[in-house]
């Protein structure tokens, strides 16, 4: 969920106003062209008409519905076989780095980091969004203990616009379907720390 400070939220609603807008601007645009062209078949004309369809269809199915859900995030469903409701379970901000790959893939696994941490998933940072339900292979590095080889399921996304990734971050919350002792130490480590400092470390 976003930090709903005054400052984020003019931010968005400005942001929200601009793209609006430009929008508006579009179509203006398109219908001067429409009327000073008079009918006639232009290369250039017919080419510019068609970069200002896919202009507005930008602006009207991407950018404005992408504000209006950070405005007003609606969270996603997770798959039914996710194993209750989401973030049943308390999470704790940790900053961890990890890795994490599909199953099967050939390719260098992808390096990110953990928002927070929970028994049963976390929050991994990540501009690359993977598909709800996705498996995983994750391998976290945890302090004091090393690398922990963990697998989990992608059971939500929030995509955050570039413009806002300086106080919001885009990335998707897993759900563990496997980890060792090793993991559930750490987190009960954690979770003693938070209750410690009065949960000021809690999500």
């Amino acid at each position: 969920m976003l930090t709903k400070t005054p400052q984020l939220k003019k931010a968005l609603e400005d942001l929200k106003t601009s793209s609006s807008d430009m929008l508006g601007k579009g179509r203006a645009l398109k219908k001067s062209l429409v009327e000073s062209t008079l009918g006639t078949k232009l290369e250039k004309h017919a080419r510019l008409e068609l970069v200002l369809d896919k202009y507005i269809e930008l602006l009207q199915n991407q950018l404005i519905p992408a504000l209006e859900d950070v405005i007003q995030p609606v969270p996603e469903k997770e798959p039914e076989n996710c194993g209750g409701k989401r973030r049943g379970l308390p999470r704790y901000r940790r900053r961890l780095s990890m890795y994490y790959s599909l199953p099967g893939q050939r390719t260098k696994p992808r390096h990110a980091f953990s928002r927070d941490v929970g028994a049963m998933g976390l929050f991994i940072m990540s501009n690359r969004l993977e598909k709800v339900g996705q498996a995983l292979q994750v391998e976290i590095e945890v302090p004091e203990i090393g690398k922990i080889h963990m697998q989990a399921v992608v059971v939500w996304t929030k995509w955050v616009p570039p413009p806002l990734r300086s106080v919001e971050y885009t990335g998707f919350g897993v759900r563990l379907t496997y980890a060792p002792q090793s993991w559930y130490e750490f987190f009960l480590s954690v979770e003693e720390q938070a209750h410690q400092h009065g949960d000021k470390s809690k999500s």
